[in-house]
């Protein structure tokens, strides 16, 4: 577009978002993730060293939590070791559908669908798309070939080939915000800006203004996330010790009460 240094500093500042977000996620889910660790571990013991000795006492009561128990210890002592490589195998999966165009797209699109986090992904994509269009079009590029060039801020490959499309659409004498307007997973603000834009004259300016719109939003809503996803996380494990840890307490209690 022969603005080489307004680019580069569009794209420093995606790269700063990008990295100040994946830095708050991983701090964010340091200490979960630490408890959740260790809670496993000690529910692993609990099953394979504390259980096996109390077997002889608690077995035979017609306590259905406690055989439920006994029974998937049991399966941990002679499967467990099959659970690490059921995590590379999907791990493995995972990878080698990311190269799979067709799986690609459809857990891209799935992945829109997900409560919480598809409304975040799609307003990060957009956000980045809309500040690059932008960008290009402040230059002089002409807006189907903006669109096209856009999209490549757009990681979400189902999201990047709607894009792709909208500026295809172009061709046949649409506005960029009618065009906006067709694509359906668009946030309303860059249409409605995008409208303003063409009104008055600046619609570079508006895009750059609905893509910080949608990337401020986008952070908003990831903070809220990452700060339920802890205590998600920490309720769930207590809830599943503590429902084990009741049965084998009242399993003990009961043999107390059988003697006196």
């Amino acid at each position: 577009s022969g603005r080489l240094p307004q680019a580069l500093r569009l794209g420093a500042r995606l790269f700063d978002r990008q990295a100040k977000t994946r830095q708050k996620i991983l701090s964010a889910l340091t200490y979960p993730f630490f408890i959740l660790t260790l809670g496993l571990i000690g529910i692993l013991i609990m099953m394979l060293v504390v259980l096996p000795e109390l077997a002889p006492m608690l077995q035979g009561q017609g306590n259905e939590k406690i055989e439920g128990l006994f029974q998937f210890a049991d399966w941990i002592e002679a499967y467990g070791w099959m659970i690490p490589l059921l995590i590379a195998a999907v791990i493995s999966l995972v990878f080698s559908g990311t190269k799979n165009q067709s799986l690609n797209a459809f857990v891209s699109k799935a992945m829109l669908r997900m409560p919480f986090l598809g409304q975040i992904i799609v307003e990060t994509n957009f956000g980045a798309t809309a500040q690059c269009l932008s960008a290009l079009l402040s230059g002089g590029v002409s807006a189907s070939r903006a669109f096209s060039l856009a999209s490549i801020a757009a990681k979400n490959p189902y999201i990047k080939e709607e894009i792709i499309q909208a500026g295809h659409r172009l061709a046949n004498g649409n506005t960029v915000a009618g065009t906006l307007q067709e694509i359906a997973l668009a946030p309303t603000e860059i249409s409605r800006l995008a409208v303003v834009g063409e009104k008055t004259g600046a619609l570079a300016p508006m895009l750059g203004r609905a893509g910080d719109i949608m990337l401020d939003r986008a952070e908003q809503r990831l903070d809220k996330l990452v700060s339920m996803v802890g205590p998600a996380m920490i309720i769930i494990l207590g809830l599943g010790a503590g429902s084990a840890m009741s049965s084998i307490l009242g399993a003990l209690s009961s043999i107390g009460d059988g003697v006196f």
